[in-house]
């Protein structure tokens, strides 16, 4: 709790912020749910493009009655963390990211279990924070369209062995890359969580391993929130209508 308020002592400040970081398990879908989610969390650092995150966010009782963040922001909102970030946007506020404040989280699901919680955040940031949903989809749909135009070039007839060695070489440069991202979040978490040496020292390599996999499930996720806005959430089915409105569509009986 100090670490996550020391932010607030510069008056610029409007809200600290830590974030999730998954750290991964023994089965294949809580590694892969790492290394998809740290991505995210990597994004956060020292600069004014940072959002805040529900799970671990603080601002001044001043600040949050000045900006009628609940008069105005979190009524009809199925996201605080993004309403609240538009209101500190909306106010020319600062957002400060406190790298001290990141949560470790780990999870075991399915497979569906993942996919269904990772197009649920996407389609969440497709509502309330578009401009990072386009440029997310601009992003990894250039990376796998890079990907499967490159693997067409390779297969076509006609092709030198030098085009043939040039397409091969980017590619993998690329692979490396993404892979180099993947190992300097493995030291990362390391260095974060100490109290967890034992299962990272087996784990970690996770991380940087399955850096081709996750863009190709990212895609997805950001095609997925381009054709619904629909998403289930502990029992609750919702249809995002836009920022400020929100149905519900139905609740599972318990």
């Amino acid at each position: 709790m100090r670490s996550l308020v020391a932010p607030l002592a510069n008056p610029r400040v409007t809200v600290s912020t830590g974030f999730r970081w998954y750290l991964p398990g023994e089965g294949f879908v809580s590694q892969l749910r790492a290394a998809w989610d740290t991505s995210i969390a990597t994004l956060m650092g020292d600069h004014d493009h940072n959002f805040a995150w529900g799970g671990s966010m603080a601002i001044r009782v001043a600040d949050f009655r000045r900006l009628r963040v609940a008069e105005c922001y979190w009524p009809n909102t199925v996201s605080d963390d993004y309403a609240l970030t538009r209101a500190v946007r909306e106010a020319g506020g600062r957002i400060e990211f406190e790298p001290r404040c990141l949560v470790a989280s780990r999870e075991e699901s399915s497979l569906r279990e993942f996919l269904h919680w990772s197009n649920r955040q996407i389609i969440i940031t497709r509502v309330y924070a578009a401009h990072l949903w386009r440029r997310g989809l601009a992003a990894y749909g250039c990376y796998c369209g890079s990907f499967l135009l490159g693997g067409v070039a390779l297969l076509m007839p006609g092709v030198t062995v030098e085009q043939r060695l040039a397409v091969a070489g980017t590619l993998l440069a690329i692979l490396l890359l993404g892979a180099d991202k993947g190992r300097i979040r493995s030291v990362a978490a390391r260095e974060l969580f100490p109290a967890e040496a034992t299962s990272l020292q087996r784990l970690a390599s996770r991380y940087w391993q399955l850096t081709p996999v996750v863009p190709w499930v990212m895609l997805g996720n950001f095609l997925v929130a381009g054709f619904t806005r629909r998403i289930e959430w502990r029992g609750t089915q919702y249809e995002l209508v836009s920022q400020q409105k929100v149905r519900v569509l139905g609740r599972e009986h318990l």
